[in-house]
């Protein structure tokens, strides 16, 4: 349950930075 848990935390952090940096070179 752990692991399944931190997944999404890890994928969902990056994702989320990354889409911020598109939204502002736009």
């Amino acid at each position: 349950m752990d692991e399944d848990s931190k997944v999404p935390l890890l994928l969902g952090r990056p994702f989320l930075a990354t889409g911020r940096a598109l939204i502002d070179v736009e």
